[in-house]
């Protein structure tokens, strides 16, 4: 099997106890097959089904070395041979991972796995790669650009009240012909 940034040999490495990878001997990036790690994920015993509640960068300064080959180059799967996408993993985080469109093998470059393991995610690559964290991961980034847009349009004052009204608007049992009103008188 040969590496799919450089062409070199990949070897077989241990990276966990019961989880092995094939690693590049020349980038030293990470190819984990997708039926080993979800073999390996089954064996862990933490509870690894739910998004952690924000990832930050704050946990690490991984700029430097990280996604060192992810230069727009597209990969195609050493397992099933189609295309691998890039995926964000969460806020914050410079790099993403490649993933399999089609039986979710994932290529690491050479310290993602350490800066992943690091934040408690080396066992979530298959959430990770999900429709479901990925939909999360814009969720959060839609909600975040609108609290900017609010910060910035807005006093401190305005925003306490809109946020009261959102509030009370969330508990509202005619919620729905409110909203309904709103947009109407909206529209004219």
């Amino acid at each position: 099997m040969n590496c799919p940034v450089c062409g070199s040999l990949l070897a077989e490495k241990e990276l966990e106890p019961f989880l092995t990878a094939r690693q590049c001997s020349s980038c030293h990036g990470l190819w984990l097959s997708s039926t080993t790690y979800l073999v390996w994920v089954q064996r862990c015993p933490t509870d690894n089904t739910a998004m952690p509640p924000v990832i930050g960068a704050e946990k690490g300064d991984y700029s430097s070395k990280l996604g060192k080959d992810k230069q727009h180059r597209a990969k195609l799967c050493l397992d099933c041979g189609k295309i691998m996408y890039p995926i964000r993993i969460g806020f914050g985080l410079p790099f993403r991972i490649d993933c399999c469109s089609k039986c979710t093998s994932i290529w690491l470059s050479a310290e993602e796995w350490a800066a992943l393991k690091q934040l408690n995610l080396h066992n979530r690559l298959h959430l990770i790669c999900s429709d479901a964290w990925q939909t999360e991961l814009k969720r959060r980034d839609s909600a975040a650009i609108r609290e900017a847009i609010l910060r910035d349009k807005l006093s401190p004052e305005d925003r306490d009240k809109v946020e009261q009204t959102k509030l009370w608007l969330q508990n509202h049992p005619h919620r729905n012909l409110i909203v309904s009103l709103l947009l109407d008188q909206e529209e004219k």
